[in-house]
């Protein structure tokens, strides 16, 4: 066996294993759900620059997010982002 296939081995093990750990820590829907309609202020069902002081933050965090959504982040992906843990801490 190679080096490099006993990396990748080795990677793939790891993150096998580590994954449910990370998706313990994530948030449940409620959860998600109540961060999503506090930062929603004017109740639009969707999040906006003006509306939210930690945009930067969770844009930074979202990987649904494209270069195109940063203006406007609908719920749908800001539950996604949650449900996956990407708002843990914010």
């Amino acid at each position: 066996m190679t080096f490099k296939s006993k990396l990748v081995l080795s990677v793939s093990a790891l993150l096998f294993l580590v994954a449910p750990v990370f998706a313990a820590l994530a948030m449940n829907a409620a959860e998600c759900e109540a961060l999503f309609e506090k930062a929603d202020t004017d109740k639009d069902g969707a999040l906006a620059q003006m509306e939210d002081p930690k945009w930067e933050q969770r844009i930074s965090h979202m990987s649904t997010i494209t270069k195109k959504d940063q203006g406007i982040v609908t719920k749908d992906q800001f539950m996604q982002s949650c449900k996956m843990g990407e708002m843990d801490g914010l």
